[in-house]
């Protein structure tokens, strides 16, 4: 409830406040950003909230780090129309082993959008490709190069229920290392840019 209210607050200050502003530069694009569990969690659930507004640009695009999960299926199904019809694009840098995407308490709970995790040393295995994404393709995006890598993934809406909980559960216990400051991701993301600039979720 308060993470809902804080999300009400935000649309309304940024509403009020980005309204004069798109009067006066139509051609301005809306971006959204946030870091750890209260930040990023906001962010994203403020995005959404605010693609859905007539008179914000289109798409509303969101960049958080270190993003736990904010919603139910419900959330999912919408957040995923949002972004088949351009109103809205969502990306979640995550550093490997950053046990905030699966911070607790996260039954019933689902990540939307794409998750673009940062590989500290070795290019991810094809077991690591989790059953709940489905792989970004070579030609759509996902980098080859040498060198520091990044996995793109994306939901899938047909999951069964007991698959989502199965992972909620292995995450939570069993692929954390720990947390990971905005220093930590700063860091990773300036050494994965060329990776980072290779790829391109828009297509």
């Amino acid at each position: 409830e308060a993470l809902f209210a804080t999300t009400t607050l935000y649309h309304r200050i940024a509403m009020g406040a980005l309204k004069p502003l798109f009067r006066m530069y139509p051609k301005y694009k809306l971006y959204v950003t946030g870091h750890g569990p209260t930040a990023a969690a906001s962010a994203t659930l403020t995005a959404f909230s605010l693609s859905t507004a007539p008179t914000t640009p289109k798409p509303v695009s969101c960049f958080t780090t270190a993003t736990p999960r904010v919603g139910d299926y419900r959330y999912l199904q919408a957040a995923t129309a949002l972004e088949t019809l351009r109103f809205l694009r969502t990306a979640r840098i995550v550093l490997q082993g950053d046990a905030c995407r699966s911070r607790k308490p996260c039954w019933g709970l689902s990540h939307a959008g794409f998750q673009v995790e940062l590989i500290k040393d070795t290019p991810p295995k094809k077991q690591e490709t989790k059953d709940e994404t489905l792989p970004l393709t070579a030609d759509q995006g996902a980098d080859s190069s040498e060198g520091p890598e990044i996995a793109v993934t994306y939901p899938k809406l047909e999951d069964t229920c007991w698959n989502r909980m199965g992972r909620a559960w292995r995450n939570a216990h069993g692929q954390s290392a720990g947390f990971f400051s905005e220093n930590d991701y700063y860091a990773a993301i300036q050494a994965h840019q060329e990776a980072l600039q290779s790829c391109d979720l828009n297509e």
